[in-house]
């Protein structure tokens, strides 16, 4: 109750103050229903950010193609998707570095910190493993919705890839990184939405929800980050509460879209203003523990997708 009571009377002062704008998400049902609403958009820019802020338009494609390391993903990602052992997925999971990470890796190369998910993601999602369900990941570290579209249409979305579920989750490099206002952010990601939609139609798509985030070195996740005059870092929380929220309402008006939230996961129970460590150890990334739960959480859902559609 204290966090619902904390975090939604936060979430009403930024829509108060017009840092947060609230826009109508459920009536899209292609991209050129969103090419509309993106042109109205107020700004790409994060509020008070617009220094720092290096956001794209959220209706074309990034990428970094001037990245060796990223093209080396990019190539291994359409390499897997090219590959007939996974014609017959049953989920393929598409994101950033939170998805990459269930193998263990960035950009590819081993990640210390990193170890024991793979051995997490195969316990859930390799049937060799014991896993119940048959998954591919095709994740990037630091790349916003622009960078997967990207992706999506340079071969990571190709015609061998037809499984019964996409499971989605990017956004957060969007606002952290990119500084993108947060409706930005939102249209970023439903354009990737609608890509798929557009090349897989009927295939059931599931949007994870944000994961919550924190600058601070306690894991709150409504105090700004201190830094030098004009560097300082706002908290993310109520932006990506609001962009939650409008992807749950876009979900709820689709029938082949689900919206997926754990966020309770990782939180402290003291209030639950502060993220847990132990789950999530840079206030970002899951452990291995948190992939874990959140696996688990993932195996729970496509339960029930799978048994809905008997």
């Amino acid at each position: 109750i204290l966090f619902q009571t904390a975090t939604t009377i936060r979430f009403e002062k930024e829509i108060a103050s017009g840092s947060i704008a609230v826009t109508k998400y459920s009536s899209i049902n292609s991209q050129d229903d969103l090419k509309e609403i993106s042109s109205d958009l107020k700004s790409l820019c994060f509020p008070g950010q617009e220094k720092k802020c290096k956001c794209l338009d959220p209706m074309q494609p990034g990428g970094r193609e001037g990245k060796l390391h990223w093209l080396k993903a990019v190539q291994e990602n359409k390499d897997a998707a090219s590959s007939s052992e996974h014609e017959d997925a049953d989920v393929v999971f598409y994101g950033d570095s939170i998805t990459e990470g269930w193998k263990g890796t960035s950009y590819g190369f081993p990640n210390g910190r990193k170890d024991n998910n793979l051995a997490v993601y195969n316990s859930l999602f390799s049937l060799e493993d014991g896993g119940k369900y048959k998954g591919l990941t095709l994740g990037i570290s630091g790349d916003r919705s622009v960078d997967l579209l990207w992706r999506l249409q340079n071969g990571e979305l190709n015609d061998h890839l037809n499984p019964k579920v996409f499971w989605l989750l990017v956004g957060t490099n969007d606002m952290g990184n990119s500084w993108c206002s947060p409706e930005a952010t939102t249209i970023g990601i439903l354009r990737v939405v609608e890509e798929i939609r557009a090349r897989k139609p009927g295939i059931t798509i599931v949007i994870n929800a944000i994961f919550p985030r924190s600058f601070m070195k306690n894991g709150h996740v409504l105090k700004k980050h201190l830094g030098p005059p004009g560097r300082y870092s706002p908290p993310l929380w109520p932006a990506i509460q609001a962009i939650n929220s409008q992807l749950k309402e876009y979900s709820d008006s689709h029938e082949d879209i689900e919206f997926f939230d754990s966020n309770d996961l990782f939180f402290k129970d003291d209030k639950q203003l502060k993220l847990n460590q132990h789950l999530m150890y840079d206030f970002l990334h899951p452990s291995s523990v948190g992939y874990k739960l959140w696996g688990d959480r993932i195996v729970q859902k496509l339960d029930e997708l799978f048994s809905s559609s008997r």
